[in-house]
């Protein structure tokens, strides 16, 4: 319970960042489209058009993160979310999505990042969480990371019915999914048989890949960054300390040092102390800065 109520206070001195966020700064537009599905194939055809709505392509996303800011939503983490939850979103008319650090795989934060992203499109306005809802977002993820004609392509089949599994590893490092996703996913698409499916799933246990994968190491984790570059316009630009900024937001500077202080490091707080005689009233672009967008 106290973890819950930790998060919902970090939450709303979120949003009223972002409210600030949107007064001053010229933020990317917001471009999750609203979808209908009701069934598997409308998630496939919604991602795929996703994608192709993007300018994405069918290959590889380089960087999911990435993706998310550049479609307008903010990305974060806050150490108070519970260990039961990969990650949450809330669907405001600046979207946020939270992060748990808690889950290291870099392949599994940029999945429940997609999958957020899959509630955004999917579910606004409507709770989440149950089984149905939740099957859809896992779906929206999987159709969008590892799209099915780029399965059927290039997903590494069975050699003489044996999992290829140095394919397989490679295969995660070019699309940066878990072998477990990849798995779950040629087996959702066909391209593997039922037997096949459980020998690979026996497989990673027995070699002690059920969680950490060995090829985690080599993908890099991905960082929010339009939160960090706008709060860095704001405290070189308009405020010019924390102080003045925890006036407007009404709130103590302790709290707001906390909440940047867990995920920046201390300069962006400080560098801005020395700025003085701002003109408020200006509106100032992030497009010269380099933004999670760019």
């Amino acid at each position: 319970m106290a973890t819950k109520l930790a998060t919902l206070a970090k939450a709303e001195l979120y949003r009223r960042l972002i409210d600030v966020f949107e007064e001053n700064l010229n933020l990317p537009p917001v471009r999750f489209p609203e979808i209908k599905v009701y069934t598997q194939e409308d998630i496939e055809k919604a991602a795929e058009k996703c994608r192709i709505d993007w300018g994405l392509g069918f290959g590889p996303l380089d960087n999911m993160t990435r993706l998310a800011e550049k479609l307008g939503a903010f990305v974060t983490s806050f150490d108070s979310v519970s260990d039961d939850v990969d990650a949450l979103s809330v669907p405001l008319e600046r979207p946020f999505i939270v992060r748990n650090t808690a889950k290291k795989s870099p392949c599994r934060q940029r999945f429940d990042i997609a999958h957020e992203v899959g509630h955004l499109i999917f579910h606004g306005g409507i709770s989440t969480g149950d089984r149905i809802t939740e099957s859809q977002a896992n779906r929206f993820a999987s159709a969008l990371l590892l799209p099915r004609s780029a399965m059927a392509k290039y997903f590494p089949k069975p050699i003489g019915g044996r999992i290829d599994w140095k394919g397989l590893s490679q295969f995660k490092l070019t699309w940066k999914v878990s072998k477990a996703a990849i798995i779950y996913r040629a087996h959702q698409l066909s391209l593997l048989t039922d037997a096949q499916y459980k020998t690979a799933f026996f497989g990673l246990k027995r070699k002690g890949e059920a969680i950490d994968e060995k090829e985690d190491c080599l993908i890099s984790h991905e960082k929010p960054e339009l939160f960090y570059n706008a709060m860095d316009v704001l405290l070189n630009n308009v405020y010019s300390d924390i102080e003045s900024l925890s006036k407007r937001l009404n709130i103590l500077p302790e709290m707001l040092r906390e909440l940047i202080n867990e995920k920046y490091s201390e300069k962006i707080l400080f560098k801005s102390q020395s700025k003085s005689n701002l003109n408020h009233d200006n509106v100032i672009s992030l497009s010269s800065y380099r933004l999670a967008c760019s």
